[in-house]
Order: C-alpha cells, then sequence, then structure tokens
C-alpha cells in the first residue's frame, strides 16, 4: 500500500465517524467540565463563601445548565439532553405555583429529592442556608408577570 492509499484510507476513516459519537464525546467532556468546575478546590466550592447574593450564586453554580436568563443553557454547551421536567425560570406558569420550600429542597437535596431528574446535583454541602435562600430568591425574579400569584 503506497502513502497515498494510506492517507486516503485514514481520511475516509474519518469522514465516517458519525455524529452521535461525536455528542456523547462531548456530553463527557462537557459534564466532566461542569463537575470538575462546581466541586473543585479550585472551581465554585473555594470561592463559595464570597457568593453573597442571588444572582452570583446563581451565575457560579446555576448558569452553566440553565443559561444566564433561567431559560436553559444552549444543548451545546451543556452537553446532555435536558429532561422533560428541566425548568424555564421565565415561565410563570410552571416556577410561581411552587411554594419556596419546594425550590429549597431542590437546590439543597437536588432533582430526585422532589422526583425531578438526577442530573440536578444538591447543593447542601457547597452553600449556607442563606445562600439558598438568596439563590430561590433570584430564581423567583425571572417570572416578570406580576398576575402570577406565588406559590406560598
Amino acid at each position: 500500500m503506497t502513502r497515498s492509499t494510506t492517507n486516503a484510507s485514514s481520511s475516509r476513516a474519518r469522514a465516517n465517524v458519525t455524529r452521535p459519537e461525536y455528542k456523547s464525546l462531548a456530553t463527557l467532556l462537557a459534564v466532566g467540565a461542569l463537575l470538575a468546575l462546581l466541586f473543585s478546590a479550585s472551581g465554585f466550592a473555594a470561592n463559595r463563601a464570597s457568593l453573597h447574593s442571588g444572582r452570583d450564586i446563581y451565575q457560579a453554580a446555576c448558569a452553566g445548565c440553565h443559561g444566564g436568563d433561567g431559560v436553559g443553557a444552549e444543548r451545546t454547551l451543556i452537553g446532555f439532553e435536558p429532561p422533560e421536567t428541566f425548568p424555564d425560570f421565565t415561565r410563570c406558569d410552571q416556577t410561581t405555583p411552587e411554594e419556596d420550600i419546594a425550590w429549597k429542597s431542590i437546590v439543597r437535596d437536588g432533582g430526585p429529592t422532589r422526583g425531578f431528574s438526577q442530573i440536578m446535583p444538591a447543593f447542601a454541602d457547597a452553600l449556607s442556608n442563606e445562600q439558598i435562600d438568596s439563590v430561590v430568591g433570584y430564581l423567583r425574579s425571572f417570572c416578570r408577570e406580576t398576575r402570577w400569584p406565588r406559590g406560598e
């Protein structure tokens, strides 16, 4: 086999790599990077004491999946298929009926505590009760329609 034949075969092999293979690799890399950022000593966990406002906490710990605007991050960035229960915090009909205690339990104990996806991690070890209160208050601000009554 000559060198040009080998190069042609190699190019065809690369061209035959399917999109799902790239997708699963991207998913692994994205999830790994997100977990490393959230739980590493140099990432979120080390800086948590300096996070006071709900907005700061949300941007540091939540926006990676839920997007800066609460609608959800781009699927190409999060690296996973959001479950049907994945919230759009701007949808007042979906977010205002819940009581603060329900929101706090999801942030503190993770998605499975309220029957949601296991993708949502627990932040009990990463955030204080005051920080959880702050981030829930910030989450509530995504609903801009005042006619929706809160679930309190």
